[in-house]
């Protein structure tokens, strides 16, 4: 926006909110800074043994979905995109605890990819979301045209595909 329109909104959302602690406007190269470290997920490197989800899902459904989770593992959440897209990092058995997570968006039609994961849970867990039969069977007939001796990462996305 303009020069006077950025001010009086910046003016505005700090009396906003003054009450809940200290504040930083964040100019151009500390801006960029901050969402490069968002987009790369960097406050959940490092954490090892904990499952990291991608969840993407409408903007409105985003806080319902991170208390649903929340209510059924411990961990850490943040949200990008206005609330559609939520990571998470699950203190999680071998399982990645995907059935809670996938149980809390099918409701909102979300989906929900398995970034980083133990070697147990990424045996345990589908990374991907799980595919409608139909849309499944296309992705089989397009990778054996692509891959008829199945010789590229066999079972890397989907199990037995």
């Amino acid at each position: 926006g303009t020069a006077p329109s950025v001010a009086a909104r910046c003016t505005a959302l700090r009396e906003l909110l003054a009450g809940f602690g200290d504040l930083e406007e964040l100019h151009f190269d500390n801006a960029a800074a901050l969402w490069r470290e968002v987009a790369d997920v960097t406050p959940f490197a490092g954490q090892d043994g904990r499952a990291v989800w991608r969840v993407s899902v409408p903007p409105a459904y985003g806080a319902g979905v991170a208390a649903a989770v929340a209510d059924a593992h411990a961990g850490e959440h943040y949200f990008d995109w206005g609330g559609g897209l939520v990571w998470f990092a699950i203190a999680a058995g071998d399982d990645a605890a995907h059935q809670a997570v996938r149980g809390a968006i099918e409701w909102c039609g979300g989906h929900a990819t398995l970034i980083r994961g133990t070697k147990a849970q990424r045996a345990n867990a589908p990374v991907f979301e799980p595919q409608p039969d139909a849309l499944a069977g296309l992705t089989r007939r397009i990778q054996a045209g692509f891959d008829p001796e199945r010789i590229l990462n066999p079972g890397r996305m989907y199990a037995g595909v």
